[in-house]
């Protein structure tokens, strides 16, 4: 977060109350990710992911994502916690990473994105 802020990338995180947060307090929760991992960027309240109350931010990151089956034309669930979309600004290109990856792993997406223009298919 602190390498990329002032170049416009903003990371925000999600309690997702299907993957397991709707039994956690949510105030531990936020003020855990801020003492053990330094989380200075918004962590939003808790919100639903999979199932028939999704959230619309998560059917359009599930659409717009390699989630997105195109020949039976629905979105596979959202796996586990800590599931990783890489946004373009303009909201046009989502990139999907399996909750196993290292957030690290995302330096390159974000660095080709931010060399490279709008125009360009770089997620």
């Amino acid at each position: 977060h602190q390498e990329y802020k002032d170049k416009g990338v903003e990371i925000i995180a999600v309690l997702a109350t299907s993957l397991g947060a709707g039994k956690r307090n949510t105030g531990k929760i936020i003020e855990y990710a801020r003492k053990t991992y330094g989380a200075e960027f918004p962590i939003l309240a808790k919100t639903e992911v999979n199932g028939k109350n999704t959230h619309e931010l998560y059917k359009f990151l599930r659409t717009y994502s390699s989630l997105f089956d195109e020949k039976k034309k629905v979105s596979r669930e959202i796996p586990w916690n800590y599931t990783k979309f890489l946004v373009s600004g303009d909201g046009k290109k989502v990139r999907y990473f399996n909750p196993r990856e290292d957030p690290l792993k995302l330096k390159p997406f974000i660095d080709k994105f931010l060399a490279s223009t709008a125009d360009t298919d770089v997620l």
